[in-house]
C-alpha cells in the first residue's frame, strides 16, 4: 500500500529545505510541478477540503500572525 503524497506536504517540505530565501517560492514550486500558481492554490485548497476563499483567508490570518 502506497501513501498518497499531498502537494501541500511536499510544498512545506521543499519550503523548509530551500524556499525560505526565495520570495517567489510558491511560483517556483508550481512551475517545477507543471502547474500555474492558481492551479497549485486550488489543489491545496481542495486537499484541505476548503474553498479557495477559505484557504485564502487562512493564509491571510497566518501571514498576519507571523508579522
Amino acid at each position: 500500500m502506497t501513501k498518497e503524497i499531498k502537494i501541500e506536504d511536499e510544498f512545506k517540505k521543499q519550503y523548509q529545505l530551500r524556499g525560505k530565501n526565495d520570495k517567489d517560492f510558491f511560483k517556483t514550486f508550481a512551475k517545477e510541478n507543471g502547474m500555474s500558481e492558481d492551479e497549485l492554490f486550488r489543489l491545496i485548497a481542495r486537499e484541505r477540503g476548503q474553498t479557495e476563499d477559505e484557504f485564502e483567508n487562512d493564509l491571510l490570518v497566518q501571514w498576519a500572525l507571523n508579522r
